[in-house]
């Protein structure tokens, strides 16, 4: 029932890098079947016994499957009613119930892990993500009329907390906030962020980085602990031709590249995993896309491992040794899900 093509496969690849490491595809999700149909996967978490949550932003649905990627129940469709979900929902996360980010309908919906609805927690602004620890939410989102994002401390009721993290990519000093150049900021200020489930450290990074990987880390009141900066793995300056208007207006280099860390992990206490991207242009034309995971030691910033990937995916949840991701390369949308040995 559940459909075997192709999905990201790192098992080749990262043994060569890291010392005694396997990693194993435990489960692919994702068919023509309805039951394992996906739109648009906006999040996808798994839990201890394996069982693994989905939702899906165009669908407008939440779904659990259990260890062997079996169909146990779906609930939620488009709408602003009990049991029904934007199709601007923008994140899961899992603690001890499933947290859903529903945008749309400015709220977050706290559901157990039978998928029943507990209850329903009005929020103030849109946001990009969704994190829990403890009885504090955090999200990364944008003040009204600014361009730059900010990370929230919302209580268990979704009341705001506290704001933080006013860091910018240098890059963007160079850039005035006109019309254009406000367009420029909202696009590459855009953060990442993660949390240790144990601590409830924070670290966080800029999507669009610029000479340098920078990652700051804060504690669990959101204050700032240090920063580091990790070194790309290939030569890199972020193309500032890309910071002066439209392309009309531009002469684009012969070649150039740009890199952007789509997402942040702990894989340990002690290693982050990020998601590194790095897309090839000729003129203004993208030609070819690479993406790798990087493994990041936490204290000195040195890159553990360097992964490249043979097809797109995106990381989504990382959960000790469980790495669960979305695949496009098939037909249908997939959710895999590796357990990673170090």
């Amino acid at each position: 029932m559940i459909k075997k093509g192709l999905v990201f496969c790192l098992l080749l690849f990262l043994v060569p890098f890291i010392v005694n490491a396997d990693l194993k595809k435990i489960i692919s999700i994702g068919s023509d079947n309805m039951d394992y149909h996906f739109f648009v996967i906006a999040g996808a978490v798994i839990d201890a016994q394996n069982n693994v949550f989905v939702c899906d932003s165009r669908g407008s649905f939440v779904r659990k499957y259990d260890g062997q990627g079996r169909f146990i129940k779906e609930i939620g469709k488009f709408g602003q009613g009990p049991g029904e979900f934007s199709n601007a929902i923008s994140g899961l996360y899992l603690e001890d119930d499933l947290y859903l980010l529903d945008n749309g309908n400015n709220r977050i919906v706290e559901i157990d892990r039978e998928l029943n609805i507990k209850r329903y927690i009005k929020i103030e602004r849109p946001a990009q993500n969704i994190l829990k620890y403890g009885d504090r939410f955090y999200m990364v989102s944008r003040k009204g009329g600014q361009p730059f994002f900010e990370i929230g401390i919302y209580d268990r009721n979704g009341n705001p907390l506290k704001y933080f993290f006013e860091h910018r990519p240098g890059y963007l000093e160079k850039v005035e906030l006109s019309k254009i150049g406000f367009a420029v900021s909202f696009n590459y200020s855009t953060i990442a962020m993660a949390i240790d489930r144990e601590t409830g450290e924070i670290a966080v990074t800029f999507q669009w980085p610029g000479e340098s990987i920078e990652i700051f880390f804060y504690s669990k009141e959101g204050q700032f602990i240090k920063k580091i900066s990790v070194d790309h793995p290939i030569k890199y300056t972020f193309p500032e031709f890309r910071l002066k208007g439209l392309h009309s207006m531009l002469k684009f280099p012969d070649r150039s590249n740009l890199i952007m860390s789509r997402t942040i992990h702990y894989l340990t206490s002690s290693r982050l995993l990020l998601e590194y991207w790095v897309s090839e242009f000729e003129l203004d034309k993208a030609v070819e896309e690479k993406e790798y995971i990087l493994i990041i030691d936490k204290s000195t910033g040195k890159v553990a491992h360097k992964e490249e990937l043979t097809t797109k995916m995106g990381i989504m949840d990382v959960r000790g040794n469980l790495i669960c991701g979305a695949s496009v390369e098939a037909e249908v949308p997939q959710v895999v899900v590796y357990r990673l040995s170090i």
